[in-house]
């Protein structure tokens, strides 16, 4: 077994291409130096195969790949919390629970985790930034009920800060604009109980304002695009996430994996199953909403339907065809956004 502080010691030590993919490896992280996690549990927590380490640092990688290498600290901290807040749902499930999946940073992967997978990964990103972050466990006291739960503290400027990047993920999701928990809750500290074994120290908060007034606009990329760099971008997140998961599994995995992307985006917004690779993800996050990158798929499949070839037996191609011909493209796109939102069928040109 390797074992090794983070992810970035583990580069510096080896070349990960030359580790067998069922090589174990053992990433302390947050629990380094503390006698409470040295048992079976949170031993193997902390241990990964090769296979899925290269994976979860090539996720990180295409995360850090989208910062600009002039911010400071403050900015990256900031960033690296929207995305992970942004793309990883809490989900409480007793199966990964009990093998540690929903506890560690594999949680980069699934998409899901919990308070303990969240504050580790966030450590461990902020340790591949240089920046200093501690891993805290102890209780949230949330009204008439406590439960264990684990966050960080930010080092910025020699001042420490608390974040609960778990509280604060939800509200992300859903879209929220303004953090709650990145160091800028007046109650925090009477919410977040730790361990008494964990190391005490003074701890500052900050302002919205404060928060606010980090600017965290990615300027590495233009600010407009024109369709056809949209239509690029759709079409390297399609070809991303397709030459990712046939890599990982096969072909079919992949068109699956592909399938699945579009119709989640399509019907609520979702883009975890697009990669990150390539910078995919983040570039239709940052230029498109759901029905941009509807407007364009429809777009191009009536510009192929609109080829007078005979003979077709793609049924739905047929439809839409002769919406063209009867109608005009703005009717034939209109009823195939319908077909393909509510699988309403009534608004196409009915054919005896």
């Amino acid at each position: 077994m390797i074992i090794v502080k983070n992810t970035k010691e583990l580069e510096e030590r080896y070349n990960l291409n030359s580790i067998p993919d069922n090589e174990t490896i053992r990433v302390i992280g947050g629990m380094e130096n503390k006698a409470k996690y040295d048992n079976e549990i949170y031993i193997r927590r902390t241990t990964y195969s090769a296979r899925q380490l290269k994976h979860i640092i090539q996720q990180m990688k295409d995360i850090e790949d989208t910062i600009p290498e002039d911010w400071n600290q403050w900015q990256r901290a900031k960033y690296i919390y929207q995305v992970l807040g942004k793309n990883i749902e809490y989900n409480y499930d007793e199966a990964s629970y009990s093998n540690q999946q929903s506890s560690n940073l594999t949680i980069l992967m699934s998409g899901k985790g919990i308070c303990a997978g969240y504050s580790l990964l966030y450590k461990e990103m902020m340790d591949r930034q240089g920046i200093e972050c501690d891993y805290l466990r102890g209780v949230a006291d949330i009204g008439s009920e406590r439960e264990k739960h684990a966050w960080n503290v930010l080092t910025i400027n020699g001042m420490k800060f608390p974040v609960d990047l778990t509280w604060d993920s939800s509200r992300l999701r859903s879209g929220a604009q303004q953090l709650s928990f990145f160091g800028n809750n007046q109650s925090f500290l009477k919410q977040h109980i730790q361990d008494s074994d964990e190391r005490t120290c003074d701890l500052y908060l900050l302002s919205d304002e404060t928060v606010n007034s980090i600017n965290i606009s990615n300027t590495k990329t233009k600010e407009e695009l024109d369709e056809n760099e949209k239509l690029g971008i759709v079409k390297l997140a399609i070809e991303e996430t397709y030459k990712k998961f046939a890599n990982m599994y096969d072909e079919e995995a992949g068109r699956r994996q592909v399938t699945e992307a579009i119709k989640r985006y399509i019907n609520n917004g979702d883009l975890r199953c697009f990669t990150r690779q390539g910078n995919a993800r983040q570039s239709i996050e940052k230029y498109f909403r759901s029905e941009d990158m509807l407007d364009i798929l429809v777009n191009q499949y009536i510009k192929q339907c609109e080829s007078r070839e005979e003979g077709s037996i793609d049924i739905l191609k047929d439809a839409v065809k002769q919406n063209i011909y009867r109608y005009n493209d703005k009717q034939a796109q209109t009823a195939l956004k319908s077909y393909i939102l509510s699988g309403y069928t009534r608004i196409f040109y009915e054919t005896k």
